[in-house]
């Protein structure tokens, strides 16, 4: 058993960068849905480049790869998520061991001062 403190930094930091992923994946998922609002109102609105033969067939591609997008999104946030609290539990561990190990080493320490001072009060 040893000092864990660089260890356990490191492992915050991992979490940290895990949970700005989670955070932008899910601000992407957002966005994506607004896209394809506005993909379907402008499908609405433009007669000119859409006609009533392609326009199912547009709206079907496109919720097609709405759809494959969302699903690898939202796989990606679930791995994420499932490392994360891994990480988390990981850490606790590590905090558990490294508080043991510093009270250990303290411990050593008073001992060895108090055998000093009885050998200097000898």
């Amino acid at each position: 058993m040893g000092c864990r403190c660089g260890e356990i930094a490191r492992c915050k930091s991992d979490i940290n960068t895990l949970n700005n992923v989670i955070s932008k994946l899910q601000e992407l998922g957002y966005y994506d849905g607004s896209i394809d609002k506005m993909l379907n109102y402008l499908a609405g609105c433009s007669e000119a480049s859409v006609s009533p033969d392609n326009i199912g067939e547009l709206l079907e591609k496109e919720t097609g790869l709405n759809h494959l997008v969302n699903t690898a999104r939202n796989n990606i946030v679930s791995q994420c998520m499932s490392e994360m609290s891994r990480l988390q539990n990981t850490c606790t561990f590590m905090e558990n061991e490294d508080r043991d190990y510093h009270r250990m080493i303290e411990e050593l320490q008073r001992r060895q001062r108090e055998q000093a001072n009885m050998g200097e009060s000898k």
